[in-house]
């Protein structure tokens, strides 16, 4: 969380690691439409609280 210092972004506890496979699977599905060319690869997801 040290490197978001500064940034416009804001770290968030996504919960415990069982989070971590829905967290892996948006990951991949970001780089799959990347690759298809059907996003940019600075794209991403946001999170609203």
């Amino acid at each position: 969380m040290e490197a978001l210092k500064g940034g416009d972004v804001q770290a968030m506890d996504a919960g415990s690691l069982k989070r971590a496979r829905e967290l892996e699977a948006m990951g991949f599905l970001q780089i799959s439409l990347a690759a298809q060319e059907k996003i940019a690869w600075t794209g991403g997801f946001g999170i609203f609280k």
